[in-house]
């Protein structure tokens, strides 16, 4: 079960959205700066999350854990004003930290209805679309920074 917490611990971690500091634009630099302490405040809480699971109820518990902590970033996010040229993409990584939460959910669940049988498929399910969102985060992350270098 090692294996499967880092799993979930680098999904999360993969999908940091630390932001670029902008130059002497404090609208977009106190944009950046709320932004990046959200994604401060998220990898702590997730590397807080110490446990190393040995049962499929561990696991589910640090997936709920997960869960809980991604969503109180999403709120957060929520609660920020972005720059105009950024609102768009600012909804976007909304969505996919919302997207994220919800993936491990499923996982979670999955394991919970299934039991440790269920194990493999939902962590395998759990790398292959978190994978994907992380590719979306980082797309995401990038198209902010440019537009808020310019």
């Amino acid at each position: 079960m090692p294996r499967l917490r880092t799993l979930a611990l680098g999904l999360v971690c993969a999908a940091t959205f630390f932001l670029v500091a902008c130059g002497d634009n404090a609208e977009q630099n106190d944009y950046v700066d709320q932004v990046n302490e959200v994604q401060t405040t998220l990898e702590s809480d997730i590397s807080d999350l110490s446990q190393t699971p040995q049962s499929p109820d561990e696991l589910t518990s640090f997936y709920d854990d997960t869960v809980a902590s991604l969503n109180e970033a999403a709120t957060s996010l929520e609660n920020i004003e972005p720059p105009d040229d950024v609102k768009d993409l600012h909804e976007k990584l909304i969505s996919e930290v919302q997207d994220l939460s919800g993936v491990i959910q499923e996982a979670a669940d999955s394991i919970k209805q299934g039991g440790a049988a269920s194990v493999p498929g939902a962590v395998s399910q759990l790398a292959t679309e978190g994978s994907q969102i992380q590719s979306q985060f980082s797309a995401t992350i990038d198209e902010i920074n440019s537009k808020l270098q310019d």
